[in-house]
């Protein structure tokens, strides 16, 4: 017996190596996927939302966008999802939680005044348009 006394060493010596082969991830790690680049997309945003105060935010929100416009591709390749499943992420993320946030960081007189008006003209924008876009996918 082997000292742990679980089985015969002869035996313990005989077992075939486990299989290291990949394995199909499941739907819920590829869930996160999602919205760990939605995240970086909203975090991207915010960033360029104030640049007027910290100008040094544009290399960096512009870089999280980039990263998140890569990973989102990424995820719908690997996961094999259709343009109206991208769609509804990202409409869940600029309509349902980005613009709000933003809405009321803007009410902060501090931040208000840090506000770049053609960033907001142009994630208004961007979140109608998706959101027009995505209606061709329900009708």
């Amino acid at each position: 017996m082997h000292e742990l006394g679980e089985e015969p060493v002869g035996e313990a010596a005989d077992r075939s190596p486990p299989d290291l082969h990949p394995v199909e991830r499941p739907a819920v790690d590829r869930l996160e996927l999602s919205e760990r680049e939605v995240g970086q997309l909203g975090v991207g945003f915010v960033l360029l939302y104030f640049t007027v105060c910290c100008p040094t935010f544009w290399p960096i929100g512009l870089g999280l966008l980039g990263v998140g416009v890569g990973l989102m591709l990424l995820w719908k390749k690997q996961c094999h999802k259709s343009k109206c499943a991208v769609l509804k992420e990202l409409v869940i993320a600029l309509s349902g939680v980005v613009l709000p946030l933003l809405g009321w960081l803007g009410v902060i007189p501090a931040l208000a005044a840090c506000i770049n008006p053609l960033v907001a003209g142009a994630l208004s924008t961007l979140a109608a348009a998706v959101a027009i876009a995505l209606a061709s996918c329900v009708a």
